[in-house]
């Protein structure tokens, strides 16, 4: 083709899309589903565990910006009196961007978090955390299994906090994660 007519074809499409919704031309995503860098473990729908006030946090890249208005995550083993959630973190811990935790445990279910303003977070790698105040609750997510010592080498993908939550809330800082083998919840973040 000559050089007018692919000229005319792009200006036909900058035209197409000044009437189209910002998220659309922005390439915003309406939803994300977090699932950390590397190799995908095998084993979906297991319950995964967190000790009582442990943080623990997994590594996630976004590929797209989200503008998040509620967080959503399952809970499959109750326990009563139970309060956490799962939050995101800046990529190196030290900035709590989304604080979905202060959340009932104390049912089975999808919880859905509402926040209360809508938090944009753009293309980039992110650190999501999950903790319980018992540890008898289980969440729905991915199971451990042998590629978790894959993720963590060079980089820490997947660990635990240093810094602790406190009734099901969570720390404004992570501090020193060590890299571990663990399952993870899957969590949804939603426009």
């Amino acid at each position: 083709m000559n050089g007018e007519h692919d000229s005319l074809r792009l200006l036909r499409v900058i035209e197409r899309q000044q009437f189209r919704p910002l998220s659309y031309v922005l390439g915003r995503s309406e939803s994300h589903l977090i699932v950390p860098t590397g190799t995908v473990p095998a084993t979906l729908g297991t319950n995964v565990d967190c000790p009582a006030n442990t943080v623990r946090t997994v590594r996630f890249a976004l590929l797209a910006p989200v503008l998040v208005a509620s967080i959503h995550f399952r809970v499959t083993t109750l326990a009563a009196g139970a309060l956490g959630g799962v939050a995101i973190y800046s990529p190196d811990g030290n900035t709590l961007l989304i604080n979905g935790g202060g959340q009932s445990l104390a049912a089975t279910g999808n919880v859905a978090v509402t926040l209360s303003s809508a938090v944009l977070l753009n293309i980039g790698m992110y650190r999501f955390a999950y903790t319980s105040s018992n540890g008898n609750v289980r969440f729905w997510g991915v199971a451990t299994d042998a590629n978790f010592a894959l993720f963590n080498s060079g980089v820490t993908q997947v660990g635990v906090a240093a810094n602790a939550s406190a009734a099901g809330v969570f720390p404004s800082t992570l501090g020193a994660i060590t890299p571990a083998a663990l399952g993870y919840p899957l969590v949804k973040l939603q426009s």
